[in-house]
């Protein structure tokens, strides 16, 4: 496996390597690697519910492009958090904005993040990414971000740039992603 490190950092520095988070290199490696125009990917260990009756909701791969080629603002497209209120104070932390879009009957919108101020937040757990987009408009990483998590990254580069990520209405999609491995809602607890 070989990651283009300027590519991606602008820098060949062997140092960046050693001291990156361990996730890094894997969602750079993909991206960097990506032969098609659009990226989908979900972590292997964040499960996710798909609705009983998903032939009344559109494909959430579908609408993800449909709302990527809404604008050229737009760098990827995440689930929605099937409960974000009782996730674990996610609402807190990452609070859903008022820039709602809508395309055809989906409904979009960003969420903020206490990260990086100022951000709309992106999740790496899964995503529709619209890999030339970010890869023209986010790429290279300035070398002063190599050492922040994947995430804080992304999002501070997307800041600088203007572009940002959009979150599904869950209930106009039919996926979205349950609490993480190992946790569950308050009130749930054995």
């Amino acid at each position: 496996v070989h990651l283009d490190y300027f590519e991606a950092f602008g820098t060949e520095s062997i140092e960046g390597i050693r001291k990156m988070w361990k996730n890094s290199i894997s969602y750079m490696y993909a991206i960097q690697r990506c032969k098609t125009k659009y990226l989908v990917h979900f972590d292997n260990d964040i499960p996710l519910r798909i609705a009983s009756k998903k032939d009344e909701k559109q494909n959430f791969i579908t609408q993800s492009i449909n709302i990527l080629k809404r604008s050229s603002l737009i760098v990827s497209v995440l689930p929605e958090k099937c409960v974000p209120s009782d996730t674990l104070g996610y609402d807190q932390a990452n609070p859903r904005l008022k820039d709602e879009i809508i395309v055809g009957t989906t409904r979009a919108y960003p969420r903020g993040t206490v990260a990086v101020p100022g951000a709309t937040h992106l999740s790496f757990q899964g995503f529709v990414m619209d890999v030339d987009r970010f890869r023209k408009k986010v790429w290279p990483f300035p070398s002063e971000l190599q050492f922040q998590h994947i995430e804080a990254m992304v999002e501070s580069r997307t800041l600088s740039v203007g572009v940002k990520s959009l979150f599904i209405d869950v209930s106009d999609s039919f996926i979205c992603k349950e609490v993480e491995m190992g946790k569950v809602p308050f009130g749930e607890q054995e």
